[in-house]
């Protein structure tokens, strides 16, 4: 069994919406981000 601020940083902050990035999830931002570097990459 985990400990309550255990469940908040693993599983609660990845799903929750923060409006400092945009209100989505900080898995989102990142992968939001990691796109946008392959995108602008030079060959």
């Amino acid at each position: 069994m985990t400990s309550i601020p255990e469940w908040i940083g693993i599983f609660y902050n990845e799903k929750r919406r923060h409006s400092s990035i945009g209100r989505i999830s900080p898995v989102e931002s990142e992968r939001r981000y990691y796109d946008t570097l392959i995108a602008v990459k030079p060959a």
